[in-house]
């Protein structure tokens, strides 16, 4: 359960451990709650002036959708914390990485593994759906795996650029990571459907082991983005049955064709097994 009572300090309530992971802004540590002993991860954000009115909204963006989210796939915060130095983030605790980091170490996954992770991630996409929340982000390093060389459930993380959203409302600001971004992104007038396109970006990596736009530059690589040009390899697909083929296609498109997240969940491809 979130906790938002104030003021305190984290030194009070938590033993902080190593390093579990770092990224641009900061850095995450394993914490140790005082009382019962749980282990979660803190995030640890410095207050650079650099960055600091920026990274400040951000943050206060992700408390705020996060706290009042409550799904098996999603990351769970429990507590958030603030001194002169820094921001902290009293997190779930993932052990397993992420998946972009399992894709090396794979020669192919097999069609149930890429199911499995597929439905967790549309049973959260869903979910923000419903709530009116739109990821934007969307993409492998943000699917977390919750336990160690246990790659059955996943977490998705980072709404640092989600934001909720009006039906029929489209949104205008460009966010996200270029290679997961959907062509109405780039054109600066999209929906919620942009989280199915980057979804089937992780179902085309997946499948594959590449991603599905690759260019020379940014600007070859937006282009195909646009013209949705997709390589359709048929010795890689040919292992899979059509089904598969037709569920990446059905996300990889137009958003006027796109499916929503419910109508995946309820495609061949998910329901074959």
């Amino acid at each position: 359960m979130y906790s938002n009572s104030k003021p305190k300090r984290l030194q009070d309530n938590y033993r902080i451990g190593k390093v579990l992971g770092s990224g641009t802004f900061g850095i995450v540590r394993q914490a140790t709650h005082k009382k019962t002993s749980q282990e979660y991860a803190v995030k640890i954000f410095p207050k650079s002036a650099l960055y600091k009115e920026m990274l400040s909204e951000s943050l206060k963006n992700e408390i705020e959708i996060l706290k009042n989210l409550d799904h098996p796939n999603i990351i769970k915060i429990f507590d958030d914390f603030e001194d002169q130095k820094h921001f902290y983030f009293i997190m779930e605790k993932c052990q397993g990485g992420d998946l972009n980091s399992l894709i090396p170490k794979k020669n192919f996954f097999t069609e149930v593994f890429i199911v499995k992770i597929l439905k967790q991630l549309l049973s959260a996409l869903s979910y923000l759906h419903d709530n009116n929340i739109v990821h934007r982000d969307i993409k492998l390093e943000n699917i977390l795996f919750l336990k160690d060389k246990d790659y059955e459930k996943i977490k998705i993380i980072d709404f640092g650029v989600a934001q909720y959203y009006q039906d029929n409302k489209f949104m205008t600001v460009s966010v996200g990571t270029l290679l997961y971004t959907a062509p109405e992104v780039l054109e600066q007038r999209y929906n919620e459907k942009c989280d199915l396109w980057s979804c089937g970006v992780v179902a085309y990596v997946l499948i594959c082991g590449v991603l599905p736009f690759l260019g020379k530059n940014d600007y070859e690589i937006v282009g195909k983005i646009k013209r949705c040009q997709v390589n359709w390899d048929e010795e890689i697909w040919g292992r899979y049955g059509w089904e598969a083929k037709d569920f990446v296609m059905r996300l990889l498109c137009e958003d006027s064709r796109r499916m929503t997240a419910r109508q995946a969940l309820e495609h061949e491809f998910l329901n074959s097994f």
